[in-house]
């Protein structure tokens, strides 16, 4: 199964991993590059920002043939500032400060939209998935989980707190914003977190993995 990532770019490279325009738009936006004309570029790479852009995916759900993009994000306040430095897989993550970070916040709050559009935005291929609902019933249904990698061990981590804004859940619509956040165990920030994407029968069918290092 496809994956929606956000690319850490390290400066002096091109920002080609994106979906779309809009959303090579929002990183430009969110991430900003510290590196100038002559500065070393295994020294600070990349400075973070308190949103996190993690991707899209485009899907076409079947028999409908109804075209469907997710769009995501990561959200805290203590990303503000976080600067990740030297290349993988040897880069580290300091604070404003300069402190080491060592672990991810213990809270996250991830923004996932579920726009049905009439035409993708690229000519890509979209993902097949099956759905027995309407498209409208499809993305007012979907579900989430966060799953930590540490090692060999896995952690399976339910929403705190699951919100639907904009348009009522009761009232039919094209596009559906999502508010999911998770309280988090300790969580090392070299542990692989990733944001699963659940259909309305609780069938995984997109991960976006949260990728700071």
């Amino acid at each position: 199964m496809r994956t929606g990532n956000y690319p850490n770019v390290p400066v002096g490279e091109s920002a080609i991993g994106g979906k779309s325009l809009a959303v090579l738009l929002l990183v430009a936006m969110l991430v900003a590059p510290l590196a100038t004309r002559g500065e070393d570029v295994s020294e600070v790479v990349v400075r973070f920002h308190s949103r996190v852009p993690l991707g899209s995916e485009q899907l076409q759900l079947t028999p409908s043939k109804a075209n469907l993009i997710l769009l995501a994000s990561v959200e805290s306040s203590r990303f503000e500032g976080w600067e990740r430095v030297g290349m993988p897989p040897r880069a580290v993550m300091r604070e404003a400060n300069g402190e080491r970070v060592k672990q991810y916040p213990r809270r996250l709050s991830f923004r996932v939209s579920a726009d049905l559009v009439a035409k993708l935005l690229d000519t890509e291929t979209p993902l097949p998935v099956e759905a027995a609902q309407s498209p409208e019933e499809y993305i007012s249904g979907l579900r989430f989980r966060l799953k930590i990698f540490h090692a060999l061990r896995q952690t399976t981590v339910s929403p705190a707190a699951e919100q639907m804004m904009g348009v009522p859940a009761d009232i039919a619509a094209n596009r559906r914003i999502y508010r999911i956040t998770f309280d988090l165990p300790e969580v090392s920030i070299e542990d692989r977190v990733v944001l699963e994407v659940l259909a309305p029968n609780g069938e995984r069918v997109m991960k976006f993995h949260v990728d700071l290092l």
